[in-house]
């Protein structure tokens, strides 16, 4: 069986006045009054309804693709979407809740640090809170312990990993570039992207998708490709891969990080 993940990865940061409490109007959103709905109308709104045209080209049935797919929300996106979209909020909470019931209590949300700030590039207190507030706002939110957090821009450098070890997260997102080894079995470990004759289930990524170092089902069946211990380090990085971006890929209704395909 071949298994593919698929990650969303949304946020906005808080664009309200603060003196005002709401966001300006933003011309260069137009026709829409900001960035925030623009982005909502065309993105959020879309895949927590998403049509599926009959061959009468009418609507035979609408999805929650938030139900199909891993994905984390920013903090800061969640409080403008619950307040202002509160209908896609419910079906992001949802969504959640229906694969947490349908993957033995793995769930398809994630956490984000808070603001969204890089971690590597903060002083250890800024890094605890930015970790210690995303993880509160998202048991306020999905009413259960994260497994992950997704760290902005996948930049990460000791420090980050022993915090989130430190926390009991089970797994991180990472490029393929900044992971050089991946543990298999007791003591083994493999190059990322290459794959072990002896091994062949052992298969990271190519260069131009992103690296999941996972110890349970997240979203749809994957191979276990690493089973850290509380404590352990579960692969090293190369000083300069500490900064290093993901490979993303864009689009207008969804911004994904394009996972491994591993035989199982």
């Amino acid at each position: 069986m071949t298994a593919l993940i698929i990650h969303g990865h949304f946020y906005q940061p808080p664009r309200e006045n603060p003196w005002t409490g709401t966001i300006d109007r933003q011309p260069s959103a137009y026709p829409w009054h900001d960035w925030n709905e623009r982005i909502h109308d065309e993105c959020y709104g879309p895949n927590a309804f998403a049509h599926i045209i009959g061959p009468d080209n009418t609507i035979e049935r609408t999805l929650n693709n938030y139900a199909n797919i891993s994905f984390n929300f920013g903090p800061t996106l969640l409080s403008w979407l619950e307040l202002r979209h509160p209908k896609t909020y419910r079906r992001i909470i949802e969504a959640d809740r229906e694969s947490v019931a349908r993957l033995g209590g793995h769930g398809n949300a994630i956490a984000q640090a808070y603001g969204h700030a890089i971690l590597p590039l903060c002083n250890e207190r800024d890094r605890l809170t930015q970790v210690l507030w995303g993880l509160a706002d998202f048991r306020f939110r999905f009413g259960r312990e994260p497994e992950s957090l997704w760290l902005p821009e996948t930049a990460c450098n000791d420090e980050t990993l022993e915090l989130l070890i430190e926390q009991r997260l089970r797994y991180v997102i990472l490029a393929p570039n900044q992971a050089e080894r991946v543990l298999r079995g007791e003591g083994e470990s493999y190059p990322v992207g290459v794959r072990s004759r002896s091994n062949p289930s052992c298969w990271a990524a190519a260069t131009t998708t992103t690296v999941w170092l996972v110890t349970s089902r997240i979203g749809v069946p994957v191979r276990t490709v690493a089973t850290p211990r509380a404590g352990e380090r579960i692969f090293e990085i190369g000083d300069e891969n500490l900064l290093q971006l993901a490979y993303e890929t864009q689009s207008t209704f969804l911004t994904t990080y394009s996972c491994y395909a591993s035989d199982a």
